[in-house]
């Protein structure tokens, strides 16, 4: 094949490129160079002036000669669209590895014109020979030749300044971050960057945590993470604790440690922490990452720039509550989730494009233990996934997710937490004795969220003989609903049915904890106090003074953990039990985390879930709330 040297190497550049943006799927470009810094340049202007494309170099070497299946598995570690990759050092393999790459070519068109990205092989013009001599089919599939021989790169690229505006950024938004925590009764519930540092006082009030890794070592979990960054084989970390254990707030924590630590020393892992909670659906890492760092961080994001970053090992992403998806997901979904959550590591891609092992990015991720899979699914559903990764990857690095279980407190825990919250040591003993001597209060306050709703209502239910969870969950939310009644624009009924309506739209949508206020009813006559003077935003009042409910500037609603939509849903079936009203939604049709919470309302009214028909005698009805007596 001749070199096509009429065409100055500018109309070849601005053909290539127009190419690459139109071509969305099984693209193949062959691309002609001899000198290393003409194909870097390249590849550079192509990575700044494509923006919204994902560009990996394939590094071809002895370790990826599996040719058959490479290409076609590709995509699975990176994204299904929008990338290109640049297959380089093709003529560094032997001669036998040649030969075999070359007959994959000739014989991979079908599983080239699938693929979701295109490809570009870079080769010498020598090469072009002995290419077209083995695979005289490729040829035909090429969506076209370009010539880079004579190609004089000019000009400065502005690579430099995208890289030092995202790093800029990314200080500037962990510094603001940083001061919300260390400032935080000064900060507005609306104006945190983070909603889940809204919930409560870390800075003031964090106990450190403690958890058990797979061999049942007890460790501090900021001296396991910290081991954990260190270890050069595992990437991704799985939190597991049962609900109110102190996950999110452990995440939290770590976070803003190791952003403390970035800004003092910039060669460490630049810290994210990503809250599942904004995503009920399935994952896609591209739209995840942008809108991850542009929406939400509001970063000056560059493609090109995170890439190099990521492929460098330079970031740890602590992603917050993965069983805030599952509700929401069928099984194949659940499972592609975790699979993209995996690709965020990119430790795959690194194995891809790198000569050598290099540093590694580090995920953690929190879940519910019982929303986890088993020991034995995880095993098996990571060595099923039998994709390039497996074949030429898994098997070397020994590449596996390390689970770590958080352990509930032990008393000396329960003690500081206490004095931490009391500011008083009287007082704190008080407590102390209250549920040393209560029946299974004991056991209770061993989980932080329940330990912190008990500091704030052991006053109430210290006459009891026995407490509960759902009594703790009483006690708690009544005091906000009789509470401050004078600035209330609802009565106290007003609020709990305000409370039922926003938990059971939630429910009924699938697991996106996230409520518009508009998408409620208006409120009944009879739950306002004065109906003339009643506002637009029917309950923007009723919100700022809820320690277990956020309400943002926009007007959308979440409760600040989940628990609180499961008990509000479970308090609603058992409300229309007591009323005889048709009931919202059938006992056996809920999640186990209400019905523990109806289990525990249930036998407080002297019955149990036996008086229910059974599953077989439910019909799918329209979900309602119960008509007011």
């Amino acid at each position: 094949m001749g070199k096509p040297l009429q065409i100055p190497p500018d109309l070849w550049y601005r053909e290539l490129k127009n190419e690459l943006a139109i071509c969305r799927q099984g693209g193949l470009f062959l691309v002609l160079y001899e000198r290393a810094e003409v194909k870097e340049a390249i590849i550079a202007r192509l990575r700044e002036e494509l923006p919204d494309y994902f560009q990996f170099l394939l590094q071809l070497n002895s370790l990826k000669t599996e040719f058959s299946t490479f290409f076609n598995q590709t995509f699975e570690q990176t994204g299904e669209h929008s990338d290109i990759f640049h297959v380089l050092g093709i003529e560094e393999l032997s001669e036998a590895a040649q030969l075999e790459f070359l007959r994959s070519l000739q014989y991979g068109r079908e599983n080239f014109k699938s693929l979701g990205y295109s490809l570009v092989f870079w080769v010498s013009p020598a090469f072009v020979t002995k290419l077209f001599h083995v695979a005289p089919d490729f040829y035909h599939w090429l969506n076209g030749t370009y010539d880079f021989t004579t190609y004089q790169p000019t000009g400065e690229t502005t690579y430099a300044h995208q890289r030092e505006n995202f790093l800029g950024s990314v200080k500037t938004y962990l510094e603001k971050l940083i001061w919300q925590y260390e400032h935080w009764e000064e900060v507005p519930k609306t104006d945190f960057l983070l909603e889940v540092m809204s919930r409560a006082n870390l800075h003031k009030y964090y106990v450190e945590l403690s958890g058990t890794d797979p061999q049942g070592k007890v460790w501090r979990l900021d001296e396991l993470l910290d081991k954990f960054l260190d270890d050069p084989q595992n990437s991704f970390m799985t939190l597991l604790g049962d609900y109110g254990t102190g996950k999110s707030s452990f995440s939290l924590h770590y976070f803003i440690q190791q952003a403390r630590r970035y800004l003092q020393e910039n060669t460490r892992r630049i810290p994210l922490f990503i809250s599942l909670k904004d995503y009920p659906k399935r994952v896609d890492v591209p739209t995840f990452l942008q809108k991850e760092f542009i929406e939400k961080f509001q970063l000056n994001f560059s493609v090109a720039v995170f890439q190099e970053l990521a492929l460098a090992g330079q970031f740890l992403l602590l992603v917050d509550g993965f069983d805030e998806m599952m509700s929401m997901a069928d099984k194949q979904e659940t499972v592609a989730n975790f699979k993209a959550l995996t690709r965020l590591t990119f430790e795959n891609v690194q194995f891809m494009t790198q000569v050598e092992a290099g540093r590694k990015n580090k995920l953690l991720m929190t879940c519910r233990t019982h929303y986890f899979f088993s020991e034995a699914q995880e095993k098996k559903f990571l060595q099923a996934d039998y994709t390039v990764l497996y074949r030429n990857y898994a098997t070397r690095s020994q590449y596996q997710i390390t689970r770590v279980n958080v352990r509930k407190f032990d008393q000396a825990q329960i003690e500081e937490f206490i004095l931490k919250n009391t500011g008083n040591e009287a007082i704190a003993q008080q407590m102390l004795t209250i549920i040393r001597d209560t029946y299974n209060l004991q056991e209770l306050s061993e989980r932080p969220l329940l330990l912190n709703m008990m500091v704030k209502t052991l006053p109430v239910l210290k006459e009891k003989e026995k407490i509960n969870v759902a009594d703790l969950y009483r006690v708690y939310t009544d005091k906000w609903i009789e509470r401050d009644d004078w600035r209330s624009q609802l009565t106290p009924p007003g609020k709990r049915q305000f409370m039922w309506e926003l938990a059971l739209k939630m429910y009924q949508g699938g697991g996106n904890f996230s409520l518009h206020y508009s998408q409620l009813d208006k409120p009944k006559v009879e739950f306002l106090k004065n109906p003339g003077a009643m506002s637009e935003d029917y309950y923007a009042y009723e919100t700022t003074t809820c320690a277990f409910l956020n309400r943002d500037a926009e007007g959308n609603y979440k409760f600040i953990h989940k628990s609180f939509m499961e008990y509000f849903v479970a308090e609603l079936f058992v409300d229309s039990v007591k009323k005889r009203k048709v009931r919202p939604l059938s006992y056996w049709e809920t999640k186990q985390n209400i019905r523990n919470f109806m289990k525990m309302m249930l036998l407080g009214l002297g019955l149990t879930q036996n008086c229910f028909p059974k599953p077989s005698m439910f019909r799918k009805a329209r979900w309602r709330t119960p008509v007011k007596s």
